[in-house]
């Protein structure tokens, strides 16, 4: 067990900001360090704090757009430590995935420049603080045979995105970056069937002039035909696994309706969804 000590929790913020410098110069966004306390002696948990700092930064930069910046502050009063880490370009708020599995709370709070605030709670008091538990993908040998084996085929089947961000990235860093932030904003909003180029080019931080040049130069689409393609492959790989019906898999991917699915599916592919749960891919 890792027991508190009282010291100044301030080196080890600048130590979790260099690390993560690297990581944001890659992806095109500035790291501002605001004027705070150069000192705040309190009794913490080196563990949990680099594990939150560390997470909560690195998911922040990864969905901020390139060219934009996120700043970084912190404020103690009797009971807490406050570390604020403020992005711009884009509104976060309702991306809960970028601050879910952390120890300390985390108050989200949009900003009027379609920024977003993220203010982490650290407790001057670590015996009465507050934890979260941690969310962590779980390894082959932690989860039943089963679920694993599911897990690899949905990998498997899944490549052809991750091939292009690959290579793309392989060639060009730049681009391989937009790629991967633009694949993980339709990623989190598979579902829904109200996402749109519109709101895709919103999130992004583009006109949708710009969404339409960047997405047609990297993989030779329109960003209609691309996000389409994206769900498509989802929902193949999702009933290729055998783990979801038709109805099941038309919802995840964003089609309330399962004709307008069953019919841009066999448009896609040549063949109906059903088919994959019956027998293997053709």
């Amino acid at each position: 067990m890792i027991f508190p000590v009282k010291a100044d929790i301030i080196p080890l913020f600048h130590g979790v900001v260099a690390s993560i410098s690297p990581f944001a110069k890659a992806n095109e966004v500035a790291i501002i360090l605001e004027a705070s306390p150069q000192e705040i002696k309190v009794e913490y948990r080196p563990d949990k704090l680099i594990h939150d700092l560390s997470l909560l930064i690195s998911r922040v930069i990864s969905f901020t757009p390139q060219k934009q910046q996120i700043n970084l502050r912190w404020t103690c009063n009797n009971k807490e430590v406050h570390f604020e880490i403020s992005n711009s370009g884009v509104n976060l708020a309702h991306f809960s995935e970028i601050h879910a599995g952390l120890y300390y709370a985390v108050i989200v709070k949009e900003l009027s420049d379609k920024g977003t605030n993220f203010l982490l709670k650290v407790p001057n008091n670590p015996y009465s603080e507050t934890t979260y538990p941690q969310q962590i993908s779980a390894s082959p040998a932690s989860i039943r045979p089963y679920h694993y084996e599911i897990q690899k085929r949905l990998t498997s089947h899944f490549k052809n995105i991750r091939k292009l961000e690959r290579l793309t990235y392989q060639k060009n860093q730049k681009q391989g970056v937009f790629l991967k932030k633009l694949n993980a904003i339709i990623q989190m909003n598979l579902d829904s069937e109200a996402f749109n180029i519109a709101e895709l080019a919103k999130a992004m931080a583009l006109s949708r002039t710009q969404l339409f040049r960047r997405v047609k130069m990297l993989t030779q689409m329109s960003p209609n035909k691309y996000l389409k393609t994206y769900r498509l492959q989802k929902a193949r790989a999702m009933l290729e696994s055998k783990t979801y019906n038709v109805s099941e898999v038309a919802y995840n991917v964003g089609f309330k309706s399962l004709s307008h699915f069953s019919r841009t599916f066999h448009e896609e592919y040549g063949f109906s969804p059903s088919v994959l749960t019956s027998r293997k891919s053709p």
